[in-house]
């Protein structure tokens, strides 16, 4: 199988993952949903423009409610530019107990296929 692969100039999946951390949090939806927000959920990122230096700028929604914003960077942003919707984790909730969020991390990635010879 290896072999025609190779020969066919194709390799395996390889994948990119960048952790960002989630800037402007929203404390006025964040009341209806900081005890569901754990490791590992699901949250949706949906473009709302571009910052200053160009880098696609994503509202990150949970359940429909506005978290905050990521900013994507570096190579992760030539995978980004041109995509209106995504999804990525939650890597990293930071806060006290019964209170809401004071930082969240997320991850994105990306699977490529790599090409050999």
């Amino acid at each position: 199988m290896n072999r025609l692969i190779k020969n066919l100039g194709i390799g395996q999946e390889m994948s990119i993952k960048a952790t960002i951390a989630v800037e402007e949090l929203m404390n006025h939806d964040m009341i209806y949903i900081y005890h569901h927000l754990k490791n590992g959920s699901v949250v949706q990122l949906e473009q709302s423009g571009i910052n200053l230096k160009g880098e696609p700028r994503y509202a990150v929604k949970f359940r429909g409610f506005l978290i905050g914003y990521a900013t994507i960077a570096g190579i992760m942003r030539t995978f980004f530019e041109d995509q209106k919707e995504a999804e990525a984790l939650v890597v990293s909730v930071s806060k006290q107990k019964f209170m809401p969020i004071n930082g969240l991390d997320i991850q994105i990635g990306v699977q490529a296929m790599k090409k050999v010879g």
